[in-house]
């Protein structure tokens, strides 16, 4: 006997309510203090790096994620990679991997490649609120001091019964969500399953516009003024110089890598003052004795080698970037 279908507008009107329902209970617990998790992703961290020993980390945000292939790396080096690629990441994330995941490790790398887009290096506070500062506060140890220059994170100062209402907005949420989909399939006469696959397929890589990604990347990420690219002003302001001494008092090699973003297949279109930042920035690691590889201007990388916004696509921008950087650092390792 076939299962009884719900018919539509009754599936829509339980939708409607458990949506209801969810919203006040987020908004409600949105109000309870933040639980602090300082330290939960370290472990993860510290046991990939024990397990692979590689002799050189790739440190970066989503771009790397997207653009390199350790095992071609590894293929075409000889040389064993890690990448550590939090999403959204920027200076202060690395910094503190740096510190509490490679410098402790028993077997730290010989060799870290950061990977940074146009002036970020030198703006501390760049992705450090919301659920960033999660992010961040996960590879924390104790009060971080130079963290506490540039980024305040609240202490935990959450009871048992707040705790215990944070928990259940984020059940109510997922529940409410897989009712939802279940909801959606079974009214359409699909299975519980139906609805996720749908919107793998909608947004799958092959539909998403990259253009329009790019342009508001860009437009949140513009410079707010000409000091914003002001190298000498910036640099003692920033993680950067404690991310070198960190590594120098370690013995650890440092690699600066400017990302080529998909703004920059067109010639001649980054802002003003930001190619006398670069060249200002590379003087400054050059008496630091630390090579900058910049790909910006390279023409190999071409706009269909881009997936959405600046992330490299998996068929050619991943494995060309791949070669492109196995070339460039071979001379280093």
């Amino acid at each position: 006997m076939d299962e009884p279908r719900i018919p539509l507008i009754e599936a829509l009107k339980a939708a409607a309510i458990a949506i209801a329902v969810a919203a006040v209970l987020i908004v409600c617990a949105t109000r309870v203090p933040r639980r602090s998790h300082q330290g939960a992703a370290l472990t993860a961290w510290r046991q990939q790096l024990a397990d692979v020993k590689p002799r050189v980390v790739f440190l970066g945000n989503s771009m790397v994620r997207a653009g390199i292939d350790a095992d071609q790396f590894e293929d075409l080096t000889g040389v064993r990679a890690l990448k550590i690629d939090q999403g959204g990441s920027e200076t202060a994330y690395w910094y503190l991997i740096l510190k509490n995941v490679i410098v402790p490790a028993a077997h730290p790398p010989e060799v870290v490649v950061i990977f940074y887009r146009d002036h970020f290096l030198t703006v501390p506070t760049m992705r450090t609120d919301g659920r960033y500062l999660d992010a961040i506060d996960d590879v924390s140890v104790g009060r971080e001091e130079v963290l506490a220059r540039f980024v305040s994170i609240p202490e935990a100062k959450a009871v048992p019964w707040t705790v215990e209402v944070a928990q259940l907005r984020e059940r109510v949420r997922a529940r409410s969500e897989t009712l939802i989909k279940a909801w959606v399939g079974r009214s359409l006469g699909r299975d519980r399953g139906a609805p996720d696959r749908a919107i793998a397929r909608v947004f799958e890589e092959a539909n998403l516009a990259p253009g329009v990604m790019t342009k508001r990347q860009l437009a949140a990420e513009q410079a707010s003024d000409a000091s914003d690219f002001d190298f000498p002003a910036r640099i003692d302001h920033s993680f950067l110089p404690s991310i070198l001494e960190l590594a120098e008092a370690n013995h650890l090699r440092l690699i600066f890598v400017r990302i080529k973003r998909r703004r920059d297949v067109a010639p001649d279109v980054q802002p003003p003052g930001l190619p006398e930042y670069i060249a200002q920035l590379g003087a400054y690691l050059d008496r630091h004795g630390i090579p900058m590889i910049d790909f910006t201007d390279d023409p190999r990388l071409v706009d269909a080698d881009f997936a959405n916004g600046d992330h490299l696509n998996a068929t050619t921008g991943r494995p060309r970037f791949t070669a492109m950087l196995a070339e460039a650092l071979g001379p280093y390792l």
